[in-house]
């Protein structure tokens, strides 16, 4: 049996990286879902971050 490791590295930006995502609650409950959906495929997350800082 084979062993299979698959590191993703996503980056998604806005045009001239501009903000556009207000520091609230929404944000937080983005990382939130992405990270669920990440512990659902029994993944592991190294880090799920914006410049915001709201986690």
């Amino acid at each position: 049996m084979s062993y299979v490791q698959l590191l993703i590295h996503a980056i998604v930006r806005t045009y001239k990286s501009e903000l556009t995502l207000p520091p609230d609650e929404r944000v937080r409950f983005l990382y939130q879902e992405m990270y669920g959906i990440i512990k659902n495929k029994d993944g592991r997350h190294y880090r799920i971050n914006s410049p915001l800082r709201v986690l």
